[in-house]
């Protein structure tokens, strides 16, 4: 699939990207929504923006399925990846829903940072690799 800006500019291309089932479960709205969030994420975790693109986050949604079910059931995946001028769908996908309790199921999101970014984001935090490795050794 081909990147797409999230701005309600492209707000055509958004929809049409995702397919008649996906859009049952996610709207162009959750979409930039997903894409504030994401980005006031990285600003909580005193991420530069300069150092934000790279940066990424994988949003499953399925909900639960009994064990007693006789076939898999299917999630959607939306991937969102930050780039140097904003947040662009980068994936839309289907894939299996993992038994699970009911009540369990429902959006989760997962971010993966770029290293500039994991750097800012232990210097938020008080860390440095000199003081993490000395821990480690021992020292």
């Amino acid at each position: 699939m081909k990147p797409i800006k999230l701005t309600e500019k492209n707000s055509g291309r958004l929809r049409s990207a995702l397919d008649d089932s996906i859009k049952r479960t996610f709207t162009l709205q959750e979409l930039m929504r997903f894409g504030k969030e994401a980005e006031g994420k990285l600003e909580s975790m005193g991420v530069l923006k300069k150092n934000r693109p790279g940066s990424g986050v994988r949003i499953p949604y399925g909900d639960c399925v009994p064990n007693s079910y006789r076939w898999s059931a299917e999630e959607q995946v939306l991937t969102l990846l930050r780039r140097p001028t904003g947040w662009f769908l980068v994936g839309v996908a289907r894939g299996t829903v993992p038994m699970r309790p009911y009540g369990k199921g429902g959006y989760s999101r997962h971010y993966t940072i770029s290293p500039a970014s994991l750097k800012d984001l232990m210097k938020h935090l008080g860390i440095s690799l000199e003081k993490t490795s000395t821990a480690i050794q021992g020292g």
